[in-house]
């Protein structure tokens, strides 16, 4: 297709309709913006997410390390194993998969057994995400991330996976973004929808009438528009 119109004085480059530019000049920006911002709101939620699990983990520990407080001297040792290990059994490892805890309690240093995770790996990882300043740290191809309370000589540090905290809330997520990207589609057609009856269609009426008049249609009335300026011109 040509992109030059020839008229009687020549040729003219070939122009978009009002209609194309009012849409593009709408839903352009609308998904320029949706395709930036949605991907940042996931990324978002997704550390609030991390965020408030290691809020969690920490209310987790402070309870561990209440409850330690009340073993007593005699038979420490197996009475903190038998404790951290009923705990950690709670968590089932389907929905925990990164559930382990370690305490580290004058000197000596216990691991949960109860999903058979402890190892020198995790409980580097885990003493490295304790200080690190977004309480995460890599063991293997996983990142883990670490709440942790200490006081009296007791350390207590439980973990989780991050990939397991991403798995369980993204769909909440992605349910939260379709429904805000189909409020902006909908609001996009309702703008649309009315630049089509006030602008486009008026516009179009009136080229319509006068490319008429231009071919002899001098009897022609373009009337009846919405708007003062379309019925003046």
């Amino acid at each position: 297709m040509s992109d030059t119109i020839h008229t009687a004085t020549g040729t003219r480059p070939k122009r978009r309709s009002i209609g194309t530019l009012l849409i593009l000049a709408v839903n352009l920006p609308l998904v320029a913006a949706l395709a930036l911002l949605l991907p940042l709101d996931y990324r978002r939620e997704m550390e609030d997410a991390i965020t408030a699990k290691h809020a969690s983990l920490e209310e987790e520990a402070m309870t561990i390390y209440q409850g330690l407080s009340f073993l007593g001297q005699k038979d420490r040792r197996e009475s903190v194993q038998k404790y951290i290990d009923t705990v950690c059994a709670r968590m089932q490892a389907s929905r925990s998969p990164g559930h382990h805890i370690v305490v580290h309690w004058n000197g000596r240093l216990w691991q949960s057994d109860a999903h058979h995770r402890p190892s020198p790996e995790i409980l580097l990882a885990m003493q490295q995400a304790a200080v690190s300043s977004d309480h995460r740290a890599d063991v293997g191809d996983q990142t883990l991330v670490v709440g942790t309370f200490a006081g009296n000589g007791v350390e207590v540090h439980v973990s989780e996976y991050t990939t397991n905290i991403r798995r369980s809330i993204r769909r909440e997520i992605l349910l939260h973004l379709t429904w805000l990207a189909g409020l902006a589609v909908t609001a996009a057609v309702i703008v649309n929808v009315v630049l089509w009856r006030i602008v486009t269609h008026p516009v179009k009426r009136l080229s319509s009438a006068v490319s008429r008049i231009a071919h002899g249609d001098y009897e022609l009335k373009a009337n009846g528009f919405r708007s003062r300026e379309m019925n003046d011109l």
